[in-house]
């Protein structure tokens, strides 16, 4: 073993010399000739077919990555509201709050403002009441995107947020036929939807996406009682 040793550090030295004996021009014809090797050749196609698909698919799916960085940004704003915003006090009010905002409690409003004869507004009430039902519970069958609680009924599924898209459509209502109560009722239903992300119910865009359905049902409704 020290005889193999000491003949191949006897070669290595010997090509090293005659490699360092040459001259520019000869030492760059070795190189090359080295690099036509039918080992190199096949290392680099190997190279070329592992490097070439990724290159590909940065460019052909760039909107796949923008995609996964929103979902990651979003994942991150949901689990510091849900998980290091979190207080007893404030989790209890949250509870209390998705309660009186339960959407087939809106039902109610109609009803009472009928009953004290104030019929323009329980008809518009109504009517959007209705909208919502008729575009909130199609858009959960169709995106049926899973809860961050991981529901998997379509009926319950994620997009849009049920609560946030009735309690917006109430406001545009509401504090269309009475100024006085705009700012309070869009408060209340800016806080209910911050509540459903609060309590891990929905992500973020799910909350944004029912705060647009709802302003635009409720833009509808008192258009068409208008």
């Amino acid at each position: 073993m020290l005889l193999l040793l000491l003949i191949c550090q006897i070669i290595n030295s010997n090509e090293q010399c005659l490699y360092e004996s040459l001259s520019g021009e000869d030492r760059l014809e070795c190189m090359r000739r080295f690099m036509q090797t039918p080992e190199m050749i096949s290392y680099y196609q190997m190279d070329l077919s592992v490097s070439a698909p990724v290159g590909n698919r940065s460019s052909d799916n760039g909107g796949t990555i923008y995609g996964q960085a929103i979902g990651s940004c979003e994942q991150d704003i949901y689990e510091t509201i849900s998980r290091d915003w979190q207080s007893k006090p404030v989790s209890c009010f949250m509870r209390g709050l998705n309660v009186i905002s339960y959407p087939a409690l809106d039902v109610l409003s109609p009803i009472g403002l009928y009953l004290c004869d104030k019929k323009d507004v329980a008809r518009t009430g109504m009517a959007g009441f209705i909208g919502d039902c008729a575009t909130v519970i199609p858009l959960k069958f169709l995106v049926n995107r899973k809860r961050p609680e991981h529901e998997t009924r379509r009926i319950h599924s994620s997009f849009p947020s049920g609560h946030t898209t009735f309690v917006f459509t109430q406001a545009v209502i509401y504090s269309r036929y009475c100024s006085k109560i705009r700012i309070p009722m869009y408060i209340y239903a800016a806080t209910v939807g911050f509540s459903r992300i609060y309590l891990g119910k929905h992500y973020p865009t799910d909350v944004l996406g029912g705060a647009v359905l709802g302003v635009v049902v409720g833009l509808l409704a008192v258009t068409l009682f208008e």
